[in-house]
């Protein structure tokens, strides 16, 4: 997740190198069946099919240099595990975990909220988990840690 929305013209370029990383990414000298994209301007996405062949830790690495050049090229943040996205119409937002309670407490989120889940690992999860209700969410237990009355 990216730490600013991109601009219509960044999330055309990122795509463009999206789609080439993933062409062209290998684990161990095969090439690996994978797809990217980005959503909501925001989000980059990249899959491997590990039924073809598996992603390695060099395979891994070689993404996350990938995502880190991206982020130094549009002076961003993709690595921040401190922030959290939620959903309200078509308007994606993003705040601090820590900012968290009182945007709870402040009813600028809800337990209906959709917030996305960024601690998905495979395709179900995804097409599943990815976008959900706050109350169904990793997120929501943390509200009972931080002594919110729910």
């Amino acid at each position: 997740m990216s730490s600013r929305p991109f601009t219509d013209l960044e999330t055309t370029e990122i795509e463009i190198a999206v789609n080439h990383f993933a062409k062209a990414w290998t684990a161990h000298g095969s090439n690996l069946k994978a797809s990217g994209e980005v959503r909501f301007n925001r989000f980059i996405i990249l899959m491997v099919d590990e039924s073809h062949a598996g992603a390695s830790g060099c395979s891994i690495d070689k993404s996350v240099h990938f995502i880190k050049s991206l982020e130094q090229q549009f002076d961003v943040e993709f690595f921040n595990r401190l922030l959290f996205a939620w959903k309200e119409r078509d308007e994606i937002h993003v705040s601090t975990l820590s900012a968290f309670p009182a945007l709870y407490n402040n009813h600028e989120i809800t337990d209906e909220t959709i917030v996305f889940d960024n601690n998905v690992t495979t395709k179900k999860q995804f097409d599943e988990r990815w976008l959900v209700i706050l109350r169904d969410s990793w997120m929501f237990p943390r509200l009972r840690k931080a002594s919110i009355k729910i």
